[in-house]
C-alpha cells in the first residue's frame, strides 16, 4: 500500500489520497460481511499563523519511515505495518505536504487552520523534524528531540502554531 510521501492538505482534514482503513471480507449464503474496520495511520495535526506558508515537511529525526510504500499484514485483527527498505516501491523517511483543497487563493496555506498529515504509527525516539516554507522559498525548521509515541488510529496535534516566533531564513 501507498500513502503518499507527497500528499495535498485540505483544511481541518488530511490528504485525500492518504489514510488506509483494512479489515476481513467473508461470505455467508451470497451475501458478504465486513469487519470492523481499523485504521492503520496515526495523524499529527498543525495549524499555522502565517498565510504565506508553501509547504510542510516532516522528517523522523532518527531515519523513521513515515510514508510511502508499505506492506500491511491484518494480523489477526490489528494492523502491522512493514516499511518496504528495497526496489523500486520503497518507503520514505519525509512526508511533504503541500496545498489543495485547503489554499488560499494564492495558494498558501490559511492561517489558524488545522490540517493533517497521516505517518505510519510508531515511537519516534528523537522525536520530529518540521521544515515550513513560504511562497518566496525561505525556511524556517522546527525540531522537536524528546520522544513521541503516535499510535495506530491516533490524531495528536501541536498545542501553538508551528510557525510562531520561527524566523524564516532565507535560501
Amino acid at each position: 500500500y501507498l500513502n503518499p510521501s507527497q500528499a495535498i492538505a485540505h483544511k481541518n482534514s488530511f490528504s485525500k489520497t492518504a489514510g488506509l482503513s483494512v479489515g476481513t471480507v467473508s461470505s455467508s449464503e451470497g451475501s458478504y460481511v465486513v469487519s470492523e474496520m481499523k485504521n492503520v495511520f496515526g495523524s499529527i495535526g498543525f495549524a499555522l499563523k502565517s498565510s504565506d506558508v508553501k509547504s510542510v515537511t516532516l522528517t523522523g529525526n532518527n531515519d523513521e519511515c513515515l510514508a510511502g510504500w508499505v506492506d500491511v499484514d491484518y494480523n489477526g485483527g490489528e494492523p502491522v505495518w512493514t516499511a518496504k527498505v528495497d526496489g523500486d516501491m520503497m518507503s520514505s523517511k519525509s512526508i511533504e505536504i503541500t496545498v489543495g483543497g485547503g489554499a488560499s487563493s494564492d495558494g498558501s496555506f490559511f492561517p489558524n487552520t488545522k490540517y493533517y498529515i497521516n505517518v505510519l504509527p510508531q515511537t519516534f525516539e528523537g522525536g520530529l523534524t518540521l521544515t515550513i516554507e513560504d511562497k518566496n522559498g525561505a525556511k524556517a525548521v522546527r525540531v522537536i528531540d524528546s520522544k513521541i509515541v503516535l499510535a495506530r488510529s491516533e490524531r495528536r496535534s501541536f498545542t501553538k502554531a508551528l510557525d510562531n516566533e520561527l524566523p524564516f531564513d532565507p535560501l
